[in-house]
């Protein structure tokens, strides 16, 4: 059947048409969305502040107020215009039911934000996912997002750290020891904070000693100490802190290498 219309009507359901397509695209891609925070929103987001601080403060009554105030926060959400605006208050319900107890309430509403979020945001919450994927004992999901992060996004160098941390951590979780074990080298090797790079070293000598790998695992020290020593003995508050560590991991793995009667 042909519908009786001019040209004037045929641009009208072309555009009609065109804008329902770039709707739904947005709906589909959220964070495709470039919005900046329209002044609406900063009410809003200072609104749910002043919920979070009353949480804060409420003392022995937070357990009971705190569900109540994270439905309070899904319910102003909904009246953000932008996306950026509606993932802070949507993460910030999710980080009172994680605190709760509520698990897998947090990890679906720490997925929506991370959906609407834009870049390195985008990135530093689905790092969020990934943890309460790891705490709800979704090992394979977090140590899929763990690896992704690690490999590329927009995290910082400081937080793609801190993934690659959990993503050795997780596959120890799994049994998977030798992959843990090449994780932990290449973190020690390449992270930007020394103490990142002693826990990966303690981590990775100590997981060697517990194969029975004591020379591989002494290799693993001498390294830590050709590669930390010399900064640990900075003559400042955060060479001494530093130092503190440095001797503790070092003693540590002295003690496993020690029961090896070779």
């Amino acid at each position: 059947m042909r519908l009786g219309l001019g040209r004037t009507g045929r641009r009208i359901l072309a555009c009609a048409a065109l804008w329902l397509v770039a709707w739904l695209w947005a709906g589909w891609h959220p964070s495709e969305v470039v919005v900046d925070v329209v002044g609406g929103d900063e009410e809003l987001l200072q609104e749910a502040r002043r919920i979070l601080r009353g949480i804060r403060g409420s003392g022995e009554s937070r357990l009971t107020l705190r569900p109540l105030a994270a439905q309070q926060l899904i319910d102003i959400s909904r009246r953000c215009e932008t996306p950026e605006a509606r993932a802070e208050i949507l993460f910030d319900a999710s980080e009172l039911n994680a605190a709760g107890g509520e698990l897998r309430l947090a990890l679906i509403q720490c997925m929506a934000a991370s959906r609407m979020a834009r870049s390195r945001r985008r990135s530093e919450l689905e790092l969020e996912v990934a943890h309460l994927e790891r705490r709800l004992g979704l090992l394979d999901a977090a140590s899929r997002s763990y690896l992704r992060l690690t490999a590329g996004g927009y995290l910082s160098g400081l937080d793609r750290n801190k993934a690659a941390h959990w993503c050795a951590r997780v596959a120890e979780e799994q049994g998977r020891t030798r992959l843990a074990q090449d994780r932990w080298r290449v973190l020690a090797r390449t992270a930007i904070l020394p103490q990142r790079r002693l826990l990966a070293y303690e981590r990775l000598a100590l997981s060697l000693c517990g194969d029975g790998l004591y020379r591989e695992a002494n290799s693993v020290l001498q390294e830590l100490k050709s590669a930390i020593g010399p900064q640990s003995q900075a003559v400042t508050q955060q060479g001494k802190q530093l130092q503190h560590t440095y001797d503790k991991c070092t003693s540590r793995i002295e003690q496993a290498l020690s029961v090896n009667v070779n």
